[in-house]
């Protein structure tokens, strides 16, 4: 086996060997596909082009006769279907044929395309180039050939050759238009003419500077285009943008003209204004309208003077007539005037007839002048009949002065006839408008004026209205002492003292200063109130006797708090019997006091039994009346427990007491017993004893729970020692 394995092994290395050195090459056959499609491809061209009509292929002649070279030089179909037969074809020539295939295909280009963009190509050779400058004419001719030479190439391709229009397009921007001087000519020879000219249509100051500007556009346009105006007309290929731009300038140069205006129209109605009749119009108004004149004249005589000057010198002519105002006619007020110096002054006060006189002479002075316009006689009418209401009549102090004497009278004469409170008010009322004096000047000034003396003789009557007479007590005294002599045994000690204080008080007014009209009937009502302020005196007689029946309750019978209760109600009750001053209503309230107090005495209770652990209300056995609980507590804690609210709890087996401390002073002491809690539970024991010893049967036994244990301890001790 070994020898066998060796031996396979040897002609594997040998046929390895072998080929190496014979350097065999093995291939697979080449992927056509691509081949076989580019053939169809061309066999589709082929028939397309042959079934165009006639005179109307579908692929212009040339650029398809380049392509069939093309596909000829491949060895055409045939050939190409040799290398697709072909087993041993190397993939690398496939390929390449491949390449070339799309490439003629790709050369080709249709009638259609062609003829469009023919057609758009002769158009841009057809136009025109002179508008357009030099220099622009030749790049756009350069752009022509190049796009000429793609299109005539019969292998350029179909969209390249469309393309083509997209560059004819964009050439046509690459003309420049030459600028046209027409109006820039026509421009320069109106200025021409114009700058030959005296200007003597135009402001002197802008003719000189419309020279002066001429002069200099050749240094302007040199700034501006570079060249000057004569180099820009002889330039055949200067740009609009430059001729614009001179254009504008000679613009400019024009626009400096200003025209002389025509001052015919002004001049005509400034003589007009200089014709008018001065003696018409108030000296005032002829003179501000003479002295606007000048600004007219200086616009006539401006030679700089412009058109809107002229019109605004004309405007302004025009409103100067506004100025002017006629003299007034003044004969009427004269008439008027007159009339009124005639008015008799002889009642009239004398300040006021000064005042009149005064302005009285204000207006002689405007008629005597006869130059006032019509708002200044108009005014002066109004001002004459205004003068009339200067003029105050004297005023009527007759009632002043009667008013006066009665006040002095009552001031010094009769002060103790009237009540002092209301005296001291005329008195201050007299001092606050003046003494008799200052009343006095009013009734000797002749230039006072009525209401002056209106408003003093009203303080005056204010003054003596404030007066109250004094009335006779005489009667009035004698009531007083009907009701200062009543018997008042029968009334509360204090409604007594109320009615005596009353009493005093209408005395202390009836014998004073004060006792006026008015004063006298409050007395009389006040009299007739007065009995309403006393009080008669209770009958004690049931309370007596129930007070005195009340003695026989003893203290150590009953309850702390119910008898604490009961002699509260007992103290207060003979209060009010002691009282001078006690009404019925106290009366019945104590003696309903004391009913109840005695009716809810409660027999002292004995020890109060309660189990351990068992909770009572302590509140039931206390008698609190109009007295509150103050506080709980017990003497021994460890017995018995209260809360706040009365609540006592048994603790353990033992006797305490309890303390409540009532709000009248009283505290009740409660004794309370517990018992201890006796769980009970029945053991029936059967001792058997020999006869011998003992003679027991049965006993049962009754014993408590908890002490079983030591019991069991004592009787198992007996038994041990019989046995």
């Amino acid at each position: 086996m070994k020898r066998k394995i060796r031996f396979l092994l040897n002609i594997v290395l040998f046929a390895t060997i072998t080929v190496g050195f014979l350097r065999i090459q093995v291939y697979a056959d080449a992927d056509k596909t691509a081949l076989i499609a580019a053939k169809a491809q061309i066999e589709s061209i082929m028939a397309t082009q042959d079934s165009s009509p006639e005179g109307d292929s579908f692929y212009e002649d040339a650029s398809y006769t380049a392509f069939i070279d093309a596909i000829t030089a491949l060895g055409g179909t045939a050939g190409i279907q040799a290398v697709i037969d072909d087993p041993l074809a190397l993939q690398i020539h496939v390929d390449n044929m491949v390449a070339d295939i799309n490439v003629a295909i790709a050369g080709l280009v249709t009638s259609d395309t062609f003829y469009a963009t023919l057609a758009n190509f002769s158009n841009a050779k057809d136009i025109d180039l002179d508008p357009y400058t030099s220099d622009s004419q030749i790049l756009y001719n350069l752009e022509l050939d190049r796009i000429e030479a793609i299109l005539y190439d019969p292998t350029a391709g179909d969209q390249t050759v469309d393309d083509l229009n997209i560059d004819i397009d964009n050439a046509a921007s690459l003309l420049v238009l030459r600028g046209d001087k027409t109006d820039l000519l026509a421009k320069k020879g109106e200025i021409d003419m114009l700058y030959a000219g005296d200007g003597a249509d135009y402001t002197p100051s802008s003719f000189a500077e419309f020279q002066n500007a001429y002069e200099d556009i050749d240094n302007v346009l040199m700034d501006d285009i570079g060249m000057t105006l004569t180099q820009l007309i002889d330039d055949i290929d200067a740009l609009p943008d430059e001729v614009s731009a001179a254009e504008v300038r000679l613009d400019e140069i024009l626009t400096i003209l200003v025209l002389r205006p025509d001052k015919s129209d002004l001049i005509e109605e400034y003589n007009n204004a200089l014709d008018l009749d001065e003696t018409i119009y108030t000296s005032d108004s002829y003179a501000d309208f003479t002295s606007e004149l000048v600004f007219i004249q200086a616009v006539i005589n401006n030679p700089e003077a412009l058109e809107t000057d002229v019109e605004q010198a004309l405007v302004d002519l025009a409103g100067l007539y506004a100025l002017l105002v006629e003299k007034a006619d003044l004969s009427q007020l004269a008439l008027d005037l007159d009339a009124a110096l005639s008015l008799d002054l002889s009642e009239y006060t004398p300040e006021s007839v000064s005042e009149y006189l005064d302005a009285l002479a204000i207006i002689n002075s405007i008629v005597e002048a006869d130059d006032s316009d019509e708002d200044q006689a108009t005014q002066a009418a109004t001002d004459l009949l205004a003068a009339g209401n200067l003029l105050v009549l004297q005023a009527d102090r007759s009632t002043l002065s009667t008013l006066n004497e009665m006040v002095i009278v009552a001031y010094y004469e009769e002060r103790l006839l009237y009540t002092m409170s209301s005296y001291s008010a005329f008195k201050e009322a007299v001092d606050t408008y003046g003494s008799y004096l200052y009343v006095n000047s009013i009734i000797s000034d002749d230039n006072i004026d009525q209401d002056t003396v209106d408003a003093l003789v009203l303080a005056l009557e204010n003054a003596l209205d404030l007066l109250k007479p004094l009335i006779d007590n005489t009667e009035l005294l004698n009531v007083y002492l009907s009701y200062k002599s009543a018997d008042l045994a029968t009334y509360t000690q204090d409604s007594q003292t109320l009615y005596n204080d009353e009493l005093d008080r209408i005395y202390a007014i009836l014998i004073g200063r004060e006792l006026d009209a008015d004063a006298a009937a409050q007395i009389i009502l006040d009299f007739l109130a007065i009995n309403d302020l006393l009080v008669d005196l209770p009958d004690f007689t049931a309370l007596q006797d129930l007070y005195d029946l009340s003695n026989i309750y003893r203290e150590e019978n009953y309850s702390i708090s119910s008898y604490g209760a009961f002699m509260t109600a007992k103290s207060n009750a003979l209060e009010v019997i002691n009282d001078p001053n006690a009404n019925t209503s106290m009366v019945e309230s104590a003696m309903q006091n004391l009913e109840n107090a005695i009716a809810n005495l409660v027999i002292k209770a004995e020890k109060i039994y309660i189990f351990e652990d068992q909770t009572i209300d302590i509140n039931t056995y206390v008698t609190l009346g109009e007295a509150t609980v103050v506080s709980y507590s017990t003497i021994d804690n460890a017995i018995i427990s209260v809360d706040g609210t009365g609540i006592v709890t048994g603790i353990k087996f033992g006797e305490s007491q309890v303390l409540i401390e009532l709000s009248n002073g009283y505290t009740e002491v409660l004794d309370i017993h517990v018992k201890a809690k006796v769980n009970t539970t029945v053991y029936i024991l059967t001792f058997t004893i020999p006869v011998a010893s003992v003679g027991l049967g049965a006993v049962i036994i009754y014993i408590k729970k908890d002490t079983w244990t030591n019991a069991w301890q004592i009787i198992s001790k007996i038994f041990k020692r019989k046995r």
